[in-house]
Parts: C-alpha cells; sequence; structure tokens
C-alpha cells in the first residue's frame, strides 16, 4: 500500500523542499477539479509547449506550472463561475479565505434552531452545570423537557409515539449541540457535571446569543464529523463543500427551490463522489445515494438548523427523509460574504 505523503515529508516533485511548501496547495486545487485523464491532460500540455526549447529542466517546469496555474484559475461552469483555485480555497480553507469568503457574527434577534437550542441548555445549566449520566450524556429529564420545548407539544408527541426519549442520542440536535459546543470551547465537563466556560460566559455577557454562533458554525464545519450515526457512507465530500453550497445560495436562493436543486449542481461539481457509493448495502443508484446523504446532512442537519437557509417541508406529515424547498435564509447575507 502506498503511504500518504505528509506535510512535513520532502515534496513527491523532487524539489528537497517540504511538501508543505511546495506543490501541497497545488495536489489540493487539482483534487478540487473533477478528473482529468492523465492522457488528456498531457496532451493539453503538449499543445502548450509547442515547438518551445528550453535552456534546462527548471525553465520546463516553470512553464508548466505557470501553464497550471493558469488553467486552474479561469471560471468552470461546473463551479457555477468559480475557478479551480477558488474551489480549493473554498474546500480546504474557508475560514482562512477573507479575499474570497469571510463570516461575521449575526445581528439578528430571531434566532435559528441552533441558537434557540443552546439557550436553553444556558439556562438549565446555569452557575451549577448539570450532572452527566454514567454515559457522559446529558440528564434525562433535562433532555425531555428541551425537547418539549424546542419542538412544541404536537411535535413532541408526533417524534416520541414510537419511541420516546430515554436518553441524549433520542433527541439528534440536542446530542450534536453538546457534542459541538464542547469542540467549540463553549462547554466542559469538570468532576462529572457539564459547565459553561468563560469564554462562553464572556461572550453571551457581549454579544448575546449571537456571540456564540459564529464558534458553534466553525466547530460544526471543522471539526463535527457530519457523518456520525446518520448510516450513510462516509462521502466527506458533503461536508468540505459547505462553503459552496453558501455559494450557490447567494446565486440561486432568492426564490424557493426544491433540495435537489442543490444536490444535482453538488454531484456536478465533485461526480468522483459517485464511486464512493456502496453496491450491495443501497438498493439505489449512485447518485440517488449520493443525493440522499447529501439532502439530509447539508439541508436540515446544517442549513435549517444554523438558519441559513428557509426550509419550507413539502409533506408536514413525514417525520423522518421529508422534502425541502429552500431558498436564502436571512442569516445567509449577515453571516456569509463572498468577494466573487
Amino acid at each position: 500500500m502506498v503511504r500518504k505523503l505528509g506535510r512535513n515529508d520532502l515534496c513527491h516533485c523532487g524539489s528537497d523542499k517540504k511538501y508543505k511548501r511546495c506543490c501541497l496547495e497545488q495536489d489540493r486545487i487539482d483534487a478540487a477539479a473533477p478528473p482529468v485523464p492523465a492522457t488528456e491532460l498531457g496532451h493539453e500540455i503538449q499543445q502548450a509547449l509547442g515547438d518551445r526549447e528550453f535552456e534546462s529542466m527548471e525553465d520546463a517546469q516553470a512553464f508548466v506550472t505557470d501553464y497550471m496555474h493558469q488553467r486552474n484559475s479561469v471560471a468552470r461552469a461546473d463551479f457555477r463561475g468559480l475557478s479551480s483555485e477558488q474551489m480549493a480555497q473554498l474546500l480546504y480553507h474557508p475560514w482562512e479565505s477573507p479575499g474570497l469568503l469571510s463570516f461575521e457574527a449575526p445581528t439578528t434577534d430571531r434566532h435559528p434552531p441552533v441558537l434557540r437550542l443552546f439557550q436553553l441548555l444556558v439556562d438549565a445549566l446555569g452557575e451549577t452545570g448539570l450532572k452527566a449520566t454514567a454515559k457522559g450524556n446529558l440528564p434525562r429529564n433535562f433532555c425531555r423537557e428541551a425537547a418539549r420545548v424546542y419542538w412544541g407539544e404536537e411535535e413532541y408527541a408526533e417524534r416520541t409515539q414510537v419511541s420516546g426519549i430515554r436518553t441524549e442520542t433520542d433527541f439528534d440536535d440536542l446530542h450534536t449541540l453538546r457534542l459541538v459546543a464542547r469542540m467549540a470551547g463553549l462547554l466542559r465537563k469538570h468532576k462529572g457535571r457539564f459547565l459553561l466556560t468563560r469564554r462562553c460566559r464572556d461572550s453571551l455577557s457581549v454579544a448575546g446569543l449571537n456571540g456564540v454562533y459564529l464558534p458553534l458554525l466553525q466547530a460544526y464545519t471543522q471539526r463535527f464529523n457530519w457523518a456520525y450515526r446518520d448510516g450513510f457512507p462516509e462521502f466527506a465530500i458533503i461536508q468540505l463543500s459547505f462553503a459552496f453550497i453558501f455559494y450557490l445560495l447567494s446565486l440561486d436562493g432568492d426564490e424557493p427551490r426544491h433540495e435537489t436543486h442543490y444536490a444535482e449542481a453538488f454531484i456536478r461539481a465533485f461526480p468522483a463522489v459517485l464511486q464512493e457509493a456502496e453496491q450491495g448495502r443501497w438498493a439505489s443508484s449512485p447518485e440517488d445515494q449520493v443525493s440522499r446523504a447529501f439532502r439530509f446532512r447539508m439541508v436540515p442537519r446544517f442549513l435549517g438548523f444554523f438558519g441559513l437557509a428557509r426550509l419550507d417541508v413539502l409533506d408536514p406529515a413525514a417525520l423522518y427523509f421529508r422534502e425541502y424547498q429552500l431558498s436564502k435564509g436571512e442569516l445567509l447575507d449577515q453571516v456569509v460574504r463572498f468577494r466573487v
């Protein structure tokens, strides 16, 4: 098996530089683009070289490097006008690319689900915190009461008619929030009790709930595993593409569109993901597998939870695998700023 090249290993190009200081970024840019057959790319480079003569191999390599840079700077239809270089930034450096994308704390008092639920957690923790269960979860009574307030009595009754809330993991939004809040440095566990951190209390005192929105958003996109417990294959590119979906919403989100509009655009941009579909486990095509995983993870669990898209349920009677029309949420324009 070929060993994966580490950031501090010598680069594969033979430059004697560390990989992170040489070809790592270009390899990430190349990975962001749909694969081009080696023969096709070689033919492109041959045409670009033409009858040119170079005094050294270094000059020839410099020409090819410059050619690839120009090639990756061209706007692409499958990336909706973004270049491969811009896509690589969105995929691998969304929080460190201020020339392309920046984030700002929200200013609205109409809080999204993630903050409404966080407020319930803050109120319950108070100054003394909550005692963790033997398995390290939030106590059952709090989970049940929080679910009643968060969903409302009618939806609570519908969601718990088959199986009630016996533990934190039966209330998926709360379980996710608790994990993400700890990753964001807003919640800690000390001597068997969950407590708010000083960072959290300081943020709340200065900016209220809006002060913890960006730490939660960054932890959810960068540290939390979106594939956790959902039963689909890994499909890691779904999580990596969150900023690209922000970009699509900024272009198309003024009008409600069925969620498949965004799933299809995702597959067009990253067709290689279809190769990760699992045969035999799912009685569906690779396209259907990827589309369902994308819609489940990206739409209600992320865009809806963080208030970045407005979701209209097409069949309110369906409690699981609901279908949605979505449009741009109020928070998207407040929180996400593109410079394209």
